[in-house]
């Protein structure tokens, strides 16, 4: 099965390719705040402000209530992680979010901690 284009549709197409070496020295903050990569950060409405504001507070406090709620859950998953496994129960990982942004980001270790591939390269 095929999908063909109009050509008022075709004129709307736009493909580019960016590409980074490994040993790239670019930032990772410069890399993000590209418009080529997201151009949606570029454009911002101050009347979405109110209804951004409101979500956030929903989803935080889902979040929150989310939490309380499956907290045995999680407490059993430490358990049962830490009782199975010698080494940490979370696993953290540094992680590049909105605007270039750090975070980290901690979840349950599902794998020996031996297995990071930092560790079993060889230079």
């Amino acid at each position: 099965m095929s999908a063909q284009l109009s050509l008022a549709d075709l004129q709307n197409v736009h493909i580019t390719a960016h590409i980074f070496s490994d040993q790239s020295d670019a930032n990772a903050s410069e890399i993000a705040a590209d418009p080529a990569f997201y151009p949606d950060l570029f454009y911002q409405n101050k009347t979405k402000k109110a209804a951004f504001m409101v979500k956030r507070a929903m989803i935080s406090r889902a979040s929150a209530a989310a939490l309380l709620f499956f907290s045995p859950l999680y407490l059993l998953i430490a358990v049962l992680v830490k009782l199975t496994s010698k080494g940490p129960v979370l696993f953290k990982q540094e992680r590049l979010g909105q605007f270039g942004k750090t975070f980290v980001c901690l979840k349950f270790r599902s794998m020996k901690p031996s297995n990071d591939v930092r560790f079993t390269r060889s230079s």
